[in-house]
């Protein structure tokens, strides 16, 4: 019994910090009574520990919530250019699974079993969340005051999150870019009721190489100057709300101010 305590109180640790409350009652957004418990608990990891106890499946809803959110950065978006309502039928989940085996299994030689889940999240979106079974593994764990190899197979965890208003996809999944396109094809055939050619929307960068060439002030020369060091540059954007000041002031920045620059306005952007 302990172990179990144990266990569950870790597994709620994974939504004990403020996007896994967000997390948490997003998936209970439309559930009045569930509101009121987590708005009753006292902290976050109360209410995780209240959900995995007293209602799993929203707890479950709410980790891959989580997910999502907290690996955001490594998401790939995609325009499908469908707006179209998500098939929820078995029939078309069942396929939509198949599809994913099938590339599984002739890409890793594993993936015989995936399960899909649709999930309705805040602002008339969609999350399809995706586990499908990796190729088994022997661990050495215990088991009560037992040490034993336990043999298991690995999950492979996709998500991707769908927006009907734009018809623009959202995808974390590991391998690159041909899994992403997988993803995203078959979410469309099987799930849309369309082929659709994924095109994804690349990060815009801000383009700042003409540093590099130099700036021609013919009155500089004029009036004595031989040269010009950038030393800070400040990038405000079209709204006034962000604004960016990188600074070259180390002994590295002065080798060559210009490139160090780019490079830091251009983290910064991404």
């Amino acid at each position: 019994m302990r172990d179990r305590i144990v266990a569950g109180l870790h597994a709620s640790t994974l939504l004990a910090h403020p996007l896994g409350k967000q997390a948490m009652f997003q998936a209970a957004h439309d559930r009045p009574s569930e509101l009121m418990g987590l708005i009753a608990c006292k902290s976050d990891l109360q209410r995780a520990f209240w959900l995995y106890v007293h209602h799993p499946a929203l707890f479950e809803a709410a980790a891959e919530i989580e997910y999502l959110d907290h690996h955001g950065q490594q998401a790939q978006q995609h325009d499908l250019g469908i707006k179209r309502a998500i098939q929820r039928d078995e029939v078309s989940i069942a396929a939509f699974s198949d599809a994913i085996k099938g590339f599984y299994q002739r890409e890793l030689g594993c993936g015989e079993v995936c399960v899909v889940n649709v999930l309705e999240r805040a602002r008339g979106t969609q999350l399809i969340s995706i586990h499908a079974k990796d190729l088994a593994t022997a661990k050495l764990e215990f088991k009560g005051s037992q040490l034993q190899r336990r043999v298991g197979s690995p999950n492979i965890h996709m998500v991707l999150e769908y927006a009907q208003a734009t018809g623009v996809a959202r995808t974390i999944i590991r391998g690159g870019a041909k899994y992403h396109a997988m993803l995203c094809e078959a979410f469309a055939r099987h799930l849309l009721g369309v082929d659709a050619d994924a095109q994804r929307i690349q990060t815009p960068r801000l383009n700042l190489t003409s540093l590099r060439l130099g700036m021609n002030i013919p009155q500089a020369i004029e009036d004595g100057f031989v040269g010009l060091q950038v030393k800070s540059v400040t990038v405000v954007s079209g709204c006034g709300r962000l604004k960016m000041e990188p600074e070259c002031e180390n002994d590295q920045c002065h080798h060559d101010p210009k490139q160090q620059l780019v490079t830091a306005v251009e983290l910064l952007v991404l």
